[in-house]
């Protein structure tokens, strides 16, 4: 039961985690580069400001793009039709991201409750995401893309699973609730569908509602998403986003994915799972590192949480018929965190960062439940200990990380401080490519910044496949290309179908910062044919 004084507690820490989170939104934009925002983020704004004042969906104010998810930028598109400067936009975005994530963390506390976890359980889940390390990282919930109401909402459509498993007597427990939620989590990330089809599957098995029972789920789901997929068929002829289908080419290519067999598969699942447990404390920085001690470390962290979990179910004493009742509600929604990361293991071989937030919710739960087990009236201290290991752990090393990426970390501050220089070094007019082009394109104002990376760019991404990008600027009148040194060699076999097609040949301008920073800038010049090249079948 909650106490007055408990009851109390929990709104201090929602109040709190709501003045941490607007903190962060509003502080200096020169930090909010180096630490929170990412240049993905940079798609998100540039794109919702195009969309609110020209009316279109592109990135570049021409190509029309469907390389984002539509409910967060059906939020925060709004936001631009104030006129300001593109500084405060990025506040006013972060500010929605930071209500978004006190809604979940609100109906994270609701759903446990529905659970009858204990009150101390609730606030000390309740305690480690209202002060999450993961605040401070571009992993995190304000990094200015959908991660906040991604969470929001796989939050909303776990209670309404619990609801139905339960029977409870609620409106989020009728199966058109349960249908629309799985709608609208399908477009807040498009991947989070795998999570909501996994779900209904333990529904539609568990509860044998019949053929009304499905139809209404089915009937509900297909009403919220029938929209987007309506406008993507019949703007691009498919249905699938181009951001997921450059990113999974671009990476499989990149890794030499063609070649791997099931044991590097395997190998680079049971790496991603374990990223999971490593995320879970830690949300920062998750890159594409597969060193002997980054994955050292993932499995001990994944390792500590299982070993505490399985310890505490085994000890704590609890009625056999509760921890029964726990594990069978909480097996579809793990199941469904695990089938979300071995999709992507096996689609895009790895997760970017930010990622991992999709699969955490059910983590959140099963941690609720650990801590509510392992404090059970006939619990000894030592399996009280154990319950807590995983939050201990989990503050431990998300104190380190912050404290480590407080000072070896520049983020994206880089290509903020070239903006000058390329004010200076370009013709007003000219059309710059950039493979990660977010914060080019959102605070250039003098020329036309395109996407080459294929995720916010349609038309680019045949040429991709086809690596002939080198044709592409040809035919499009792209003049110079901006990025760190590092991007232009991965990219590079990329830019022609073959050594006697269009070669890239380039001549440098100069670095784009007026100080050393470890990714430094280049821009260069492209010296290409007049005539324009075929485009790729």
């Amino acid at each position: 039961m909650f106490t007055a004084k408990m009851r109390w507690a929990f709104i201090a820490l929602v109040l709190l985690g709501a003045i941490l989170r607007l903190c962060i939104a509003w502080s200096p934009m020169e930090w909010l580069l180096r630490h929170v925002l990412c240049d993905d983020s940079f798609y998100y704004l540039t794109i919702a400001r195009t969309l609110a004042r020209r009316g279109v969906c592109s990135f570049d104010g021409t190509t029309l793009t469907n390389g984002f998810h539509p409910l967060w930028l059906a939020l925060i598109t709004p936001l631009f039709w104030i006129q300001c400067i593109p500084t405060q936009s990025v506040h006013l975005v972060l500010t929605l991201c930071a209500l978004c994530d006190i809604f979940a963390l609100v109906l994270l506390a609701r759903l446990l409750r529905f659970l009858n976890m204990s009150a101390g359980s609730v606030l000390v889940v309740v305690t480690l995401y209202a002060l999450s390390p993961g605040l401070f990282s571009y992993t995190g919930a304000l990094n200015g893309m959908d991660t906040s109401l991604n969470t929001a909402v796989l939050c909303a459509l776990l209670t309404s699973y619990m609801a139905i498993q339960l029977k409870l007597p609620l409106r989020i427990a009728s199966p058109a609730a349960f249908g629309m939620l799985c709608g609208f989590s399908f477009l807040a990330r498009t991947d989070s569908g795998i999570i909501a089809a996994v779900l209904l599957i333990s529904v539609l098995i568990t509860q044998r509602g019949g053929i009304r029972f499905a139809l209404a789920i089915m009937i509900a789901a297909i009403a919220i998403v029938t929209p987007w997929l309506y406008w993507n068929m019949s703007t691009f002829g498919t249905v699938l986003q181009v951001s997921g289908e450059a990113y999974a080419f671009a990476t499989r290519e990149l890794t030499g994915a063609a070649n791997w067999g099931i044991m590097e598969y395997g190998a680079r699942g049971v790496k991603n799972l374990a990223d999971v447990f490593r995320f879970f404390p830690e949300t920062l920085g998750l890159e594409t590192k597969y060193s002997v001690g980054y994955v050292a470390q993932s499995l001990a962290c994944a390792g500590a949480f299982c070993a505490a979990a399985y310890t505490v179910y085994r000890k704590a004493g609890a009625p056999a018929e509760l921890i029964r009742t726990r594990m069978r509600l909480l097996a579809g929604p793990l199941l469904a965190s695990t089938a979300f990361v071995l999709v992507h293991s096996v689609k895009s071989i790895y997760l970017r960062g930010w990622y991992y937030a999709t699969a955490l919710p059910p983590l959140w739960v099963a941690l609720a439940a650990l801590v509510d087990m392992g404090f059970s009236r006939h619990s000894r201290r030592l399996i009280r200990f154990f319950s807590l290991l995983p939050v201990i752990l989990a503050l431990l090393l998300g104190i380190w990380s912050v404290s480590e990426d407080a000072f070896h970390h520049d983020g994206e501050i880089e290509k903020f401080l070239a903006i000058d220089r390329m004010r200076h070094l370009l013709p007003p007019g000219a059309k710059v490519g950039s493979w990660n082009a977010g914060v080019y394109g959102y605070f250039y104002d003098m020329g036309q910044i395109v996407d080459l990376d294929g995720l916010v760019n349609n038309a680019v991404f045949p040429y991709i496949r086809h690596r002939s990008l080198g044709t592409y600027c040809v035919n499009n009148h792209i003049e110079f290309l901006v990025d760190a040194p590092g991007t232009f060699k991965v990219w590079d076999s990329f830019w022609a179908q073959a050594p006697g097609g269009l070669l890239r040949s380039i001549t440098p301008v100069g670095p784009m910062s007026d100080r050393e920073l470890k990714a430094p800038i280049l821009i260069a010049q492209i010296v290409s044919p007049s005539i324009p090249q075929p485009i790729p079948p």
